[in-house]
């Protein structure tokens, strides 16, 4: 964790945790756990520092991202607001405690902030200005007692050779279901021999969509066909139902990081350096390692925000939703330092299990909302025949009133699951669920498993809100822990976790 005589306001994570504390010359301390914020949902939503640009980027909207806490770790106002809990259920009992984080280690400033701050202030106050330039913070520093703060930055080590930039199409587009597709696309390239071949296996790290980052150059030009297939499909049923796709990876630019430290030690003649480009492949680079099924393992959602599922258990909401806890991670420039962001973060997943009791259980938490909004987009597996598909719509009809003509004759879908599977329907009154393509396919709901691990992307109810409020609002010293234990290490931050950082080299310090 990076301390530091840090005097200066940042933003610290995105979202529900719109919290203080940058690495820049912190403010003068941290203002107590966050009872959940002000960011609304939508993901990571709060502005970073320069560079990250804050607004979270396409696709930050999925899921209503809730951060915990704020970014400083001073804890000496520290406690949670509101006073006694007022949740329901499982959200009664104690809260955690506020307190100071690590009170018996006594913070010391990085050796990089020995008066080269004060050396800096003084240096850009002797500059001159031309009429296009933007002129430099007066008087910086001049007023107030310096403290010493902790703080949930910790400082990122960049490689001085270049690293490479390449846009990526797939053709066909995936249609959609886009965001979902790429991603299993990218994970079948993965395998592929000529990804191997490429010089790509363990050298790359990409979004899942149209960009991708290279430890050194790839060959070109480069396609590589996919034969798609879903995770549970495999032999003479995946060929056969498969679609192919080509992903074209065509090179743009290389990302220059030779004078990185020209601009981050503040060198007045690199002050048009373009950081972006930098910002936005480390974040690439950093989320490959918790992106990877076979690596991390975790869920991303939104930009940059991951969860876990063993990491911790989750908490149940209520009307078929539970509370999953995370780590979001953000790169920012600071004085003379790269620094990644690390906070803790939670968001609302699906309660895997039957999706009519799901949908009976969210109607009644609900009182009556629509259903419709619940169900949409859910990930199910068909317990008659063992796919997984995608709910598009819940039907006006029930079991007993969608009737078809089948191998059976003219039957309703009550009938037809009786007589086809011997399945008697528990629930003949709630309506279908269409599971089909460009083709209707109504399914009695009860036959029908959620999948774990899927974000809900709809609008929380206000009673879900309430409960994510009191799971998301943590005490400063809590979320520290949290960070400094699980974090660094289900994000792959520790040394030697990530092949992926080992081959960029690319680190992470304390």
């Amino acid at each position: 964790m990076q301390r530091g005589g840090d005097r200066g306001r940042g933003r610290g994570g995105g979202g529900y945790d719109r919290g203080r504390g940058g690495p820049s010359r912190g403010s003068p301390g941290p203002r107590g756990a966050s009872p959940g914020g002000r960011g609304g949902g939508g993901g990571d939503r709060g502005r970073g520092g320069s560079g990250d640009r804050g607004r979270g980027g396409g696709g930050d909207r999925g899921g209503r991202g809730y951060q915990g806490g704020d970014g400083g770790y001073g804890g000496s106002r520290g406690g949670s607001r509101g006073g006694t809990p007022r949740g329901r259920g499982n959200f009664g009992g104690p809260r955690e405690q506020g307190g100071v984080f690590a009170p018996n280690e006594p913070a010391t400033i990085d050796t990089r902030l020995d008066r080269t701050q004060d050396d800096l202030v003084v240096a850009l106050g002797r500059m001159s200005l031309t009429t296009n330039q933007i002129p430099s913070r007066p008087d910086f520093g001049t007023v107030g007692t310096p403290i010493k703060l902790r703080t949930n930055f910790f400082p990122v080590k960049v490689p001085k050779g270049p690293l490479h930039e390449y846009d990526v199409t797939i053709a066909p587009a995936a249609g959609s279901a886009a965001r979902r597709v790429k991603r299993r696309i990218f994970q079948l390239a993965e395998a592929t021999p000529e990804w191997a071949q490429a010089g790509m296996r363990g050298a790359v790290a990409h979004d899942h969509g149209a960009k991708l980052i290279a430890a050194r150059q790839l060959p070109q030009p480069l396609t590589i066909l996919v034969h798609y297939s879903e995770e549970d499909e495999e032999g003479p049923v995946a060929q056969g139902r498969g679609k192919d796709y080509t992903l074209t990876i065509k090179y743009t630019q290389p990302i220059d990081t030779g004078n990185l430290q020209n601009y981050l030690f503040g060198n007045p003649q690199y002050r048009d350096y373009d950081i972006l480009p930098v910002v936005q492949a480390l974040n690439i680079i950093l989320a490959a390692h918790p992106n990877r099924p076979q690596q991390g393992g975790g869920v991303m959602v939104g930009r940059n925000r991951f969860f876990f599922p063993n990491a911790q258990p989750p908490v149940p909401l209520g009307g078929g939703l539970e509370a999953w806890r995370g780590f979001y991670s953000s790169v920012r420039p600071s004085f003379k330092q790269l620094m990644v962001n690390v906070n803790v973060c939670t968001t609302a997943f699906y309660q895997p299990g039957n999706l009519a009791e799901a949908m009976m259980s969210f109607q009644s938490a609900s009182f009556g909302a629509r259903m419709a909004a619940f169900v949409k987009g859910v990930r199910v597996k068909t317990q008659h025949l063992g796919y997984k598909k995608g709910v598009k719509s819940i039907s006006k009809l029930i079991p007993r009133q969608h009737i078809f003509d089948c191998e059976l004759g003219k039957v309703n879908v009550e009938q037809y699951f009786r007589q086809k599977y011997q399945i008697t329907l528990r629930y003949p009154n709630l309506p279908l669920v269409d599971v089909g393509g460009q083709k209707q396919n109504l399914l009695p709901p009860e036959v029908c498993t959620i999948l774990a691990g899927q974000p809900f992307r709809g609008k929380l109810l206000d009673e879900h809100t309430a409960q994510m409020i009191l799971v998301a609002a943590k005490p400063p010293n809590v979320n520290a822990g949290m960070i400094t234990t699980s974090g660094l290490t289900e994000l792959g931050f520790r040394a030697g976790a990530s092949p992926v950082l080992n081959a960029f080299g690319v680190s992470i310090g304390d």
